[in-house]
């Protein structure tokens, strides 16, 4: 009796069980370091440096840029030509008199320019429709801009919250480990006080390095999604920084207030409105070739001529002219009623596509939207496996060191531990990622996010 309970007595002192909360699950707002990196902090160094979004910008400033009534064609032109010729000619002249005149290497040079200015004044209103459609385009740019700007914020928050998850799932992992690391340290000693076989030490050992592997891998699963974070922030691959140990849940809106907002901020559907309004401008640009086109025109011209040989020494003249044009096509083998014809079917198609558009976003709006609410109930019930999860674990835990169950049996615990956590663990990243998604979709996710 005293033999046996020396030898309690030496386990107690040579193995102690560690068993850590579940960070995650109790306490899903701890830093994981002071040093982490907030998400605002990672998605404006991505829409400073990001090379698509430098692109996207570029191209909305060149939109912008033509969008001016000179571009539309409001102005007049004003051209500048300007020449001076020289030249060497034998000359053989005979005049009404009967006189005749021969000059060798007679030289003469013509100084000539001219200043024209063309301003159309009627164009069948080919004008204002142009200069709506260049307004806009640059509306379009300025959505295109958008999309590429949420695109990247919305892909930069799922890797990045994909990362925490991941961080969670290495701290559950190395918590598993502990606890099979311990395992096999009491059953090496419970070998060598001769309570144990080897067959049971070697299944302890199988499990403990079963765990390790899952730490190795999931630490090389950590490393490559640091490089997708890195390459979408436009920064040096192998960069490393510590995320916040956190899904930071945000409050979404109810239904209607998304729906609201969505209809009248998300980019996709913003964009094919711009795209049903250059439709239309299109159709009253091809309209405009039916009337007239009235132009005032004017010039001033300048010339000066120097000759060796010839009536005139020198002539030298100069003036204004100006006057008014009108241009008006008359027949053009039905090309121009064609081309309206074409045009006002592509208005219709983009008024269908608009249609669509909406349809969509309504679509996968309530979709997401109800997957999001489930997956909201079913996070408190989840939160409750993991505590009798954990409960069960040091439960478990007593009593194999009473030697009341098996290492088989405990492991099983210990699984279903892991199990529990995570699951828990996926559902919270599923939550956010829906969250993401909404916020997206009623074109909110700048905002929300940044």
């Amino acid at each position: 009796m005293l033999h046996l309970k020396k030898k309690r007595n030496m386990l107690k002192k040579n193995y102690k069980f560690i068993l850590l909360p579940i960070i995650f699950g109790l306490t899903p707002f701890i830093l994981f370091s002071q040093d982490s990196l907030k998400f605002s902090q990672i998605v404006n160094l991505a829409l400073e440096q990001n090379y698509q979004v430098q692109i996207v910008k570029n191209e909305q400033i060149k939109a912008s840029n033509n969008n001016s009534y000179g571009g539309a064609g409001f102005y007049p032109t004003l051209d500048f030509s300007g020449n001076q010729t020289w030249s060497t000619n034998n000359i053989n002249q005979t005049y009404y008199t009967g006189e005749n005149k021969a000059t060798n290497n007679a030289k003469s040079n013509v100084t000539a320019a001219s200043l024209n200015l063309n301003w159309n004044i009627f164009d069948g209103f080919q004008m204002f429709a142009n200069k709506d459609k260049l307004g806009y385009l640059e509306q379009l740019g300025k959505a295109n801009t958008k999309y590429y700007v949420e695109q990247t914020i919305s892909d930069l928050a799922q890797a990045y919250f994909q990362y925490v998850k991941e961080l969670f799932k290495l701290k559950l992992y190395f918590q598993s480990l502990d606890v099979s690391r311990n395992r096999l340290e009491l059953e090496k000693i419970k070998l060598n006080l001769g309570n144990t076989s080897i067959f049971t030490v070697q299944q302890a050992e199988l499990d403990f390095n079963s765990d390790s592997t899952l730490v190795i891998e999931q630490e090389i699963l950590l490393n490559q999604l640091k490089i997708s974070i890195n390459k979408i922030i436009n920064r040096q691959l192998d960069t490393d920084f510590s995320p916040l140990l956190n899904f930071d849940l945000k409050q979404v809106a109810s239904l209607e207030e998304l729906k609201n907002s969505a209809f009248k901020n998300n980019v996709q559907l913003n964009q094919q409105q711009i795209a049903q309004l250059i439709s239309n401008e299109n159709v009253k640009i091809q309209e405009s070739t039916f009337y007239p086109v009235l132009s005032l025109f004017s010039s001033y011209n300048y010339s000066n001529q120097n000759s060796a040989a010839g009536l005139l020494r020198v002539n030298n003249s100069q003036g204004i002219s100006y006057g008014l044009n009108i241009r008006f096509n008359l027949f053009n083998a039905d090309k121009d009623q064609t081309s309206l014809q074409n045009l006002k079917i592509d208005e219709k198609t983009s008024e269908i596509q608009t249609k669509q558009v909406k349809q969509n976003v309504e679509s996968v709006l309530l979709q997401t939207y109800e997957q999001y609410q489930s997956y909201q109930k079913e996070l408190a019930l989840q939160q409750h496996n993991v505590e009798l999860a954990q409960n069960t674990l040091e439960i478990a835990k007593k009593q194999y060191e009473l030697g009341t169950i098996n290492g088989f049996d405990f492991r099983q615990v210990q699984l279903d531990f892991l199990t529990a956590g995570d699951k828990l663990n996926d559902l919270y990243f599923a939550i956010k990622s829906l969250e993401i998604n909404l916020f997206r979709i009623s074109g909110e996710i700048t905002k929300e996010l940044q």
